[in-house]
């Protein structure tokens, strides 16, 4: 069938006009799946890969055309941003920093030498006479090790 104008399409019975559009779906359905599988999804992968490699540019940018204090900056958090005159942020950065490293250092490594069982010691229950209730204990809860980036530590 092929394109007809509107002035045509208007003088067609309404059955007709009917079937012309369920036709034209139709044909339209493939095509569109065909354009998802050819167009879209190169192109969602395409604009992912130049949106990461345009990161990784500009970090490289940054290093290699950067002052001093750009790449001690690199290291030292609000380095730049302190040596610039923005006390506040610099020291705000500075602070973040240093509360991470006694985080990690503290309960970090505890916490990611877990990961990969999720915990060595299982739930324990027992039963209580004084309570007449059995008491579930949960030692290493590998709901909790998710939950809080495994920065869990049972008490």
């Amino acid at each position: 069938m092929n394109a007809i104008s509107t002035i045509e399409f208007l003088s067609l019975p309404l059955y007709k006009r009917i079937l012309y559009r369920i036709f034209n779906f139709l044909i339209l359905v493939p095509k569109f799946i065909i354009s998802i599988f050819t167009f879209k999804i190169p192109n969602l992968f395409l604009s992912i890969y130049k949106k990461i490699k345009g990161v990784f540019k500009d970090i490289y940018i940054y290093v290699v055309e950067g002052d001093t204090k750009s790449k001690v900056s690199f290291f030292v958090m609000g380095f730049g941003l302190l040596t610039r005159k923005s006390i506040i942020r610099g020291i705000l950065y500075l602070l973040f920093q240093i509360i991470f490293i006694i985080y990690a250092i503290t309960i970090g490594i505890e916490s990611l030498s877990k990961l990969g069982s999720f915990g060595y010691i299982a739930q324990t229950s027992y039963y209580d006479e004084l309570v007449g209730l059995p008491i579930t204990i949960y030692q290493d809860d590998s709901f909790m090790i998710l939950l809080f980036g495994n920065s869990y530590i049972s008490q």
